[in-house]
């Protein structure tokens, strides 16, 4: 989560695979070679949530974006679902400009 959120600003070992996995699902489905096509046919019922994204988004680098934003959200979300980690996140983020 960024600092104005009440995180330390890196990137975590989840979204970095999640990253890694959207790149290469975006790989598979724009490949020059139908066979290869034809793997991300076959295994998109494994990977809904990652092929969706990719779907819905119009190029790689937004697909990335939306997912960073997704991620962003969910530990938000989770951080101020802890009562006492809700009112010191919420002093931090008050604090601390957001970029611009």
């Amino acid at each position: 989560m960024p600092h104005n959120r009440g995180g330390v600003g890196l990137t975590t070992f989840k979204h970095i695979a999640m990253k890694l996995r959207l790149t290469k699902r975006h790989a598979l489905r724009t490949s020059q070679h139908e066979t290869v096509r034809d793997v991300w046919k076959e295994s998109s019922t494994r990977y809904v949530e990652t092929d969706s994204l990719l779907l819905s988004s119009s190029s790689l680098r937004l697909a990335a974006k939306t997912l960073k934003e997704n991620n962003v959200e969910k530990a938000a979300s989770q951080l101020h679902s802890l009562h006492c980690q809700e009112i010191l996140t919420k002093s931090v983020s008050d604090y601390c400009p957001k970029k611009t």
